[in-house]
């Protein structure tokens, strides 16, 4: 039920992770950061994160990167909330062409960002279902280069923009969930 605050005014990082095979589990507690809450290095491979509770929070940035090489993510719980950055979640596969090479799944939790709620780069995987709530003021998901989108659940949601936003060679899959936007665009 701790606490860890990392809220310098121009630098401050919560987890990162930076070496081969390492991984991060948050099961309660508070993590506030100015910077990236979680961050996995680019060149980083094998990392593995686990979020079943507890909360991220970034009041300038991201509240979770996921780069490198055969990444997995899980988010089964907990509450990311991203006040800044590019994204509330940044994913990207630093440029490799292998969809396999970073794959993030969220299927209980919530994630509430000022921007897109989820921002993907290169080739990778985003499985989203379960109770997973993603709510931006932004795009609640935008997918950028060879990403595949699956969306079996949760709810996404949008007041700014577009709900699911693909752009370039994606494949965005969709076979349940809520889907919408109170913005200018089409879910």
């Amino acid at each position: 039920t701790g606490t860890i605050e990392a809220t310098h005014s121009s630098y401050g990082y919560g987890i990162q992770l930076k070496g081969t095979n390492s991984s991060f589990t948050l099961l309660g507690g508070t993590i506030k950061t100015t910077q990236e809450t979680v961050d996995i290095y680019t060149i980083t491979t094998g990392c593995k994160i686990e979020i079943s509770g507890g909360k991220l929070i970034s009041t300038d940035d991201s509240a979770m990167n996921a780069r490198g090489e055969s990444t997995v993510v899980y988010i089964t719980g907990g509450e990311l909330i991203s006040e800044g950055g590019i994204a509330g979640i940044f994913v990207s596969s630093g440029g490799s062409s292998d969809v396999n090479s970073i794959v993030f799944n969220m299927t209980g939790g919530s994630l509430v960002s000022d921007y897109p709620g989820i921002l993907t780069d290169y080739a990778l995987t985003v499985n989203i279902g379960g109770t997973a709530n993603i709510s931006s003021s932004s795009t609640g998901i935008s997918v950028k280069g060879t990403t595949v989108l699956n969306v079996e659940g949760g709810t996404i949601a949008s007041s700014g923009a577009s709900a699911i936003s693909a752009n370039y060679n994606n494949k965005v899959n969709i076979s349940g969930g809520n889907i919408s936007t109170t913005g200018y665009s089409a879910a």
